[in-house]
Formats: C-alpha cells, structure tokens, sequence
C-alpha cells in the first residue's frame, strides 16, 4: 500500500488514523484501488490520481450492484480524507 503500510489494517491506519473496522466506504474504495500501482495512487502525492483510481472502484462497485446509486453518489462526493504523513 505504499509509505511502509503492509496490509490492509497497517494501511488505514496509515492513511485515515483508524482501524480496518471504522473505513467508510470511500475511505475503503481508496485502499482497494492503491495495489493496483502503490506510487501511482499515493494519496498523499498524487492525490487527484488516487481519487481518479478511487471513482473508478466506485463505478466498478455500482456497476456490479455491491452499492447503491445513493451511496456511489455520496462516496464521490466525498474527499479523500487522509491525514498528513506520520
């Protein structure tokens, strides 16, 4: 996942200051889209490729009806919502 974060609960804790179990759903379309490319979709230095590679989780997610159209919506709209780097 990037920045020394191996695993999904080391990764919301190292993005979000949170355990695995407190995510959102954006917050968790963020960390499924980072292994595709760890330095490509760092949300924090590149954060508009992370929230391209966060939307098209989300799309792909509503496509396949794991969401509904209000929370697809909501979970777009929302910012990433990292902290600053540790």
């Amino acid at each position: 996942f990037g920045e020394g974060a191996y695993g999904v609960e080391a990764a919301a804790k190292t993005y979000f200051a949170k355990p695995l179990d407190e995510l959102s759903l954006p917050e968790c379309a963020l960390l499924s889209g980072i292994p595709a490319n760890p330095s490509l979709y760092s949300p924090r230095r590149r954060p508009q490729a992370a929230l391209a590679r966060r939307s098209k989780v989300l799309r792909n997610m509503r496509t396949s009806k794991a969401i509904t159209q209000v929370e697809f919506e909501n979970a777009m709209n929302s910012p990433l919502g990292v902290t600053t780097a540790r």
